[in-house]
């Protein structure tokens, strides 16, 4: 959760459930050293690759990672400077010189800044923003995906609509409904499940206070598919 310095807590949690304490972690977004894992959505994925997994080696993490585990190196420095990750001990029996096996000691994240320091608040918007474009980035990669005719799941829905005061409160428990399920996998640390696999799924309801026109439902057409987009 991102933690004000008045002591008001803001935007949305980081939740996660690590092999250590149930503390949070709380990194100053005006650190440095915390900022450059901060914003880098890349190595907060490795944090999260790790935390799930309960413990691993670099060699395991870049199995998960499909990258070389030299690449992860620097990577991984980054995340012990920040307390995000630390050692917790060797596995033994898979080399001559037993790996290190590493571990999140936190079980939460709370990013702390001041609303009112210019630094902060630029820091915010950009974290704001590469997540929005790692999202975005998902967005494009399903759509091309399923357009080539991949197998997975597929569903995307846009909309520019009026809505009544119930009908936003239903779709509020709708949301609320299917965060408690994306909730169930952060719940505990340890191997995938075996019939999990990774998606993105965004929910998102913006009420818009300026004069704005609405966006009609257009159709995309795949030779003889027909996919409803907006």
């Amino acid at each position: 959760m991102i933690q004000q310095h008045d002591g008001e807590k803001d935007l949305s949690a980081i939740e996660s459930k690590s092999t250590g304490s149930t503390e949070p972690l709380v990194l100053d977004i005006g650190d440095d050293a915390s900022w450059r894992v901060l914003g880098s959505p890349y190595r907060m994925r490795l944090y999260e690759t790790i935390r799930r997994m309960g413990e691993c080696t670099i060699a395991e993490l870049a199995e998960h990672a499909r990258t070389k585990p030299v690449n992860l190196y620097y990577h991984l420095r980054a995340l012990e400077n920040t307390g995000l990750v630390a050692p917790t001990g060797r596995r033994e029996g898979v080399a001559r010189r037993a790996p290190v096996l590493y571990g999140t000691p936190n079980s939460r994240i709370e990013i702390e800044f001041d609303p009112d320091d210019a630094e902060h608040q630029e820091r915010m918007d950009t974290l704001r923003r590469s997540w929005q474009r790692e999202a975005s980035d998902s967005i494009e990669t399903g759509v091309r995906s399923h357009e080539e005719g991949k197998p997975g799941r597929f569903m995307v829905h846009f909309r520019w609509e009026s809505l009544s005061r119930d009908e936003q409160n239903e779709i509020s428990g709708h949301f609320e409904k299917i965060i408690k399920i994306l909730d169930r996998p952060r719940t505990s640390s340890g191997p995938t499940r075996d019939d999990s696999s990774l998606l993105h799924v965004g929910l998102q309801m913006v009420e818009h206070f300026e004069p704005r026109l609405p966006a009609p439902k257009v159709m995309t057409r795949a030779r003889n598919a027909c996919d409803s987009v907006a």
